[in-house]
């Protein structure tokens, strides 16, 4: 498209202050973003003005625009995660969510396998029993399922923050999704 010499003046203008302050950055690093930056003005005309947009136009666009100076400390930024060296160490937070994630299961086999005992007697006619004296183990068969998916999902955020440092992203995910994937699975089975 093309806009006239006044338009076009006033963008060069605002993006001749965006390279002087990207100074201190590579020569590709520069380069991209001046031109996103470029590409994003002369989009908002378009969708704002249309082809016909003047130079008063384009100031307005360019005052909406962050600061000149915004896209140096974006770009630094930038440019310092990128040389930021891959991480090697392993978020914790799911691995404790995973090594508790068993004793959960093996508690709730233990519950239910002494509830449904309780029951039988006491369909044979025979006392409940004090089924419910187990409630510690009731305590911890309802714990640790939340606690595996809050460790998991805390692992998901930590990596996702730590811009690459922490890995473990597969095992945060899987502590995060074992016990609800089993809450549906065991709702399916008894359904069935």
């Amino acid at each position: 498209m093309a806009y006239s010499w006044d338009v076009r003046s006033v963008v060069n203008g605002y993006l001749e202050k965006v390279a002087a302050e990207l100074a201190n950055l590579s020569r590709d690093e520069k380069e991209s973003i001046i031109e996103n930056v470029e590409a994003h003005v002369y989009e908002e005309l378009k969708k704002n003005f249309g082809d016909a947009a003047t130079a008063a136009d384009a100031e307005a666009v360019i005052s909406r625009m962050a600061p000149p100076k915004s896209y140096a400390e974006a770009g630094g930024a930038a440019s310092e995660a990128s040389a930021a060296p891959p991480g090697n160490k392993l978020c914790l937070y799911p691995i404790v969510g995973l090594l508790i994630a068993p004793i959960g299961l093996y508690m709730l086999v233990v519950c239910f396998s002494n509830f449904v005992t309780a029951r039988r007697i006491a369909a044979q006619g025979g006392i409940m029993g004090a089924w419910w004296l187990n409630w510690p183990g009731m305590l911890v068969v309802a714990l640790i399922p939340v606690a595996t998916t809050v460790l998991g999902v805390i692992g998901i955020k930590k990596i996702r923050e730590s811009g690459g440092q922490l890995t473990g992203m597969v095992w945060a995910v899987l502590a995060a999704v074992f016990f609800p994937a089993c809450i549906v699975l065991g709702g399916i089975l008894c359904a069935s």
